[in-house]
């Protein structure tokens, strides 16, 4: 299948200490941001807004968390060696938690955000700081935050690696800190806007000693609006432009991403659609436009949503399928 090439190649340029471009990929978290298309950074009004802009953590009014699970494009299959160097099945898996603590002089938030494989695995800890400007009667104003980020990498051991004299000479895992600015503007009680820079301090992720290995540059943008279809249901719509600096090519790979949400029943129920179209960072056409379907049940103090993420040339498969539960007090 083209996309078990895809992972194999992908894990022997991981294997030999290749370009960070391969790693670092904007996977996107949270079921109900990834059931509106990946379209979230102008909306930002929950925990998960912790990765997508951690501006909008500052319109949050109450202590707040997410955590979230997604067993990544089921059914696979691609093979692997492990460390008794059988052959087995290999397996992506994407977990996320957040919690966000308003004060009275800013809102702080912290998560965690892990991708899993059996020959690789990343991490990204965050703590974010944001403060909303306003208003306080319609909710209008601006919200600004800053995010500091630790990044980390690490390769399994197999005897491939253990026999490799580049894995000996420099390890197989890096950490590196960056930060990312975020910007989130109420225009309106319905119409909001939202952008975040991300990555604006250099993170060297490359194992070499003698090359440099930046995590790329990213600019998401992005506007929501929202009104009521009635006294109970609403419908939201967001469109977000994201722009990475793609270190491979020297370009800049500009996506657009669009959703919708409709909450019904004073947002008891709520249904999403969206897609995504993204630059295709390999040369035989592999790219990551998604399809997305979800679904969520929120209670007084506790959510539930579900999203289902089809890619474009992933049809072999049963799709990604994200889960999250939110809570707040």
């Amino acid at each position: 299948m083209r996309f078990t090439r895809v992972i194999a190649a992908v894990a022997f340029c991981l294997t030999l200490g290749s370009s960070v471009e391969a790693q670092f990929l904007d996977m996107g978290v949270g079921a109900r941001p990834m059931g509106m298309g990946r379209a979230f950074v102008a909306v930002a009004d929950d925990a998960s807004a912790m990765y997508w802009n951690a501006a909008g953590i500052s319109q949050l009014r109450r202590l707040e968390g997410i955590v979230m699970y997604a067993p990544m494009y089921v059914g696979l299959n691609a093979k692997v060696i492990d460390s008794s160097n059988s052959l087995t099945d290999d397996g992506m898996a994407l977990a996320y938690g957040a919690v966000v603590l308003p004060t009275s002089v800013v809102n702080v938030g912290a998560s965690v955000h892990v991708f899993n494989t059996f020959l690789y695995n990343e991490y990204r800890l965050s703590l974010g700081f944001a403060r909303f400007l306003g208003a306080t009667v319609d909710g209008t104003g601006i919200g600004i935050s800053g995010k500091f980020k630790l990044l980390g990498t690490g390769i399994a051991t197999n005897q491939y690696v253990s026999a490799n004299p580049f894995f000996t000479a420099n390890g197989t895992s890096k950490q590196a800190i960056t930060a990312d600015l975020g910007l989130f503007f109420r225009a309106t009680e319905r119409l909001s806007f939202g952008a975040s820079w991300e990555n604006i301090i250099p993170a060297d992720m490359s194992l070499s000693p003698t090359v440099t290995e930046n995590v790329p540059f990213l600019l998401r943008m992005g506007a929501a609006l929202k009104w009521p279809l009635n006294a109970f249901d609403d419908f939201r719509s967001a469109i977000d432009v994201t722009i990475r600096n793609n270190t491979l090519n020297k370009q800049r790979d500009v996506s657009l991403a669009a959703g919708a949400e409709v909450t019904l029943f004073q947002e008891l129920l709520a249904f999403r659609s969206g897609f995504n179209v993204s630059p295709r960072y390999l040369d035989d056409g592999f790219s990551f436009d998604e399809l997305t379907f979800g679904m969520g049940y929120r209670h007084t103090w506790f959510r539930i949503d579900y999203t289902m993420i089809m890619a474009r040339n992933l049809s072999d498969t049963l799709g990604t399928h994200m889960f999250s539960i939110g809570l707040n007090r």
